[in-house]
């Protein structure tokens, strides 16, 4: 499991990567699905946007997460 910190890392995901995601506890996920989710990665937008899960509308902005300021806390990639 690698503890993706860095723009560059989470730029470099590909569709079908799957990742460990740790919601802050006032994120509706964590509300809704607990504390720690995992996730397919769907595709990321030109918006840098992770999409996770189109259907529920599952997401996270790759720059408020770097910032700190993001619903997720930490996110970790599964290594094939």
């Amino acid at each position: 499991m690698i503890r993706l910190t860095t723009k560059e890392e989470l730029m470099n995901l590909k569709k079908g990567d799957i990742l460990l995601v740790q919601w802050k506890r006032n994120a509706p996920e964590y509300k809704q699905n607990g504390e720690i989710t995992h996730h397919n990665v769907h595709r990321i937008t030109r918006f840098n946007e992770v999409i996770l899960d189109e259907n529920q509308n599952t997401y996270f902005n790759i720059g408020l997460y770097i910032a700190g300021t993001s619903f997720v806390k930490e996110v970790c990639l599964i290594e094939p």
